[in-house]
């Protein structure tokens, strides 16, 4: 008989017993708690119970495997190709090729920058959209990027519970193969839906043949928009003797506070806006491991805040840039366009706490 939650008594003595979620193994815990006493059985039956709970959570936040996460992507590429190719095929849009090429640019690049910006890559901006007519992309253009923001942005903060959420967990099951699907498993699985999308769309527009390896190289740049200057951020080395449930690396720390975050139902502009400036300090201090900061990372961050031009990377061309070519750029800049406000600069070291 249960006295309380995971409490066991067997004999003379206690036990403590639980069958962890799937994910962790599946099978029943039982713990002697090495007393037949009742009062000191509950308060250590409330210890471990405690632990437990601490301990399933931080496996629950490690989300998707690499394996696991690549076999998605690739998913999603391949899907998305299909979908493409099927469109293309249609004898309603044969010799069409500049319009669909035009729309496949629309509906990748709105994918990218949702899938680097979240929810804030909503709505295109009026100087974003000056700075693509300024790269030579047609006004027709430039109204169907924006039409596929806000037609595709509600995909940055999808639940499983919602329309979007609920098919990209079908998805998921169906390419991994199992079932047992936790909250941390599914904010990777919807990045990499979104990348993957991305890629596939990009990709088309740049050649009328369907490249699966092309699109995939394409969706691995884009998993971290700093990645391909700073790979250390993106696959961070991580010191053997880190406690897994707890990971030292950057990226895992970001990972946690945006399960927590999401959890205490925060929105998401807001979570969206803290994880950019988590990711900009560590490509400005340039680590990977959050035990190597000092504080000359956050004196040269705040150097940084003050040298970056105003409307840094809000157009589509700087997306892609380096901070060291952003700031190359910027020196060709009037003073009166450089250096983040000093509330701006406050209210971002707030967020680093």
């Amino acid at each position: 008989m249960a006295f309380q939650s995971h409490l066991y008594r067997r004999g003379a003595s206690y036990v403590w017993r639980r069958r962890p979620p799937a994910r962790a193994g599946g099978r029943i815990l039982q713990i002697s708690l090495r007393t037949n006493e009742p009062l000191i059985a509950r308060r250590r039956a409330a210890i471990v119970t405690v632990e437990s709970n601490n301990l399933f959570d931080a496996m629950s936040v490690q989300g998707l495997t690499v394996a696991e996460a690549r076999k998605f992507l690739k998913f999603i590429i391949e899907r998305e190709q299909k979908k493409i190719a099927i469109f293309r095929a249609d004898v309603r849009h044969r010799g069409d090729s500049e319009s669909n090429q035009a729309q496949d640019w629309a509906m990748g690049t709105a994918l990218r920058m949702i899938a680097q910006h979240g929810a804030g890559a909503a709505p295109l901006t009026d100087m974003q959209a000056e700075a693509l007519h300024i790269e030579g992309r047609s006004q027709v253009e430039v109204t169907l990027l924006r039409e596929n923001i806000e037609n595709n942005v509600a995909l940055a903060t999808s639940t499983p519970q919602d329309r979007h959420g609920s098919q990209i967990l079908d998805q998921l099951q169906t390419a991994i193969g199992r079932q047992d699907i936790g909250a941390a498993d599914f904010l990777v699985a919807r990045n990499k839906y979104i990348q993957g999308r991305a890629a596939a769309y990009i990709q088309a527009a740049k050649d009328t043949t369907v490249g699966f390896d092309e699109a995939l190289q394409i969706a691995e740049t884009l998993a971290s928009p700093a990645a391909a200057l700073q790979p250390q951020i993106a696959q961070p080395v991580v010191r053997a003797d880190k406690v897994a449930a707890y990971s030292p690396a950057w990226e895992d720390l970001i990972a946690r506070f945006e399960v927590q975050q999401r959890k205490a139902k925060v929105k998401a502009l807001s979570i969206d806006q803290k994880l950019r400036i988590y990711r900009l300090f560590a490509e400005a201090a340039e680590i990977s491991d959050l035990r190597d900061i000092r504080q000359v990372h956050l004196a040269k961050f705040v150097d940084l805040l003050k040298a970056l031009p105003k409307t840094y990377r809000k157009s589509s061309a700087e997306q892609s840039m380096s901070l060291a070519q952003i700031l190359k750029r910027a020196r060709k800049l009037p003073l009166e366009e450089l250096g983040l406000s000093p509330a701006t600069i406050k209210r971002n070291l707030g967020y680093l706490g």
